[in-house]
């Protein structure tokens, strides 16, 4: 099986998690799924591991999904994964200030921010390990 169809259903799972992660900051914005949130708190660092696990997750999956193969693509391919992620985190965070429910956390957004740099680094560096070198051409014997 070639690398391209195993990572054929990477777009689906990124799809997946970003929605699980949205259901989670609607959740907590309305009030629902307590008992969800409250499986959250009982991992040491609770809320703050929350946020660091699940944008990683989304990241790392991003990463892999969206990173190709090409050496000289990979750089621009993963700061934009990380930009979007990024931006989405600090809108979602940022809506806080707005709803009466939730409360705006920097600590909260940095955990976030960490899970996001540190997936998708580890996804970049799987696909960086993974790509083939580029080819350089040279011209006459070399020696």
């Amino acid at each position: 099986m070639s690398g391209e169809r195993k990572t054929r259903f990477l777009p689906g799972v990124v799809f997946l998690l970003a929605a699980v992660v949205l259901f989670m900051s609607i959740a907590a914005s309305t009030g629902a799924a307590k008992e969800l949130r409250a499986l959250v708190y009982l991992l040491p660092g609770e809320d703050m591991t929350g946020h660091f696990l699940f944008l990683g997750a989304l990241a790392f999956a991003s990463g892999l999904a969206f990173i190709g193969r090409e050496r000289d693509r990979q750089w621009r391919q993963w700061g934009r994964v990380v930009l979007v992620l990024l931006l989405m985190s600090t809108l979602e965070e940022s809506s806080q200030l707005l709803l009466t429910r939730r409360t705006f956390s920097l600590v909260d957004l940095g955990a976030n921010y960490a899970g996001v740099l540190l997936f998708a680094s580890l996804a970049f560096a799987m696909r960086w390990s993974s790509a083939p070198l580029p080819v350089v051409a040279t011209e006459g014997p070399v020696g």
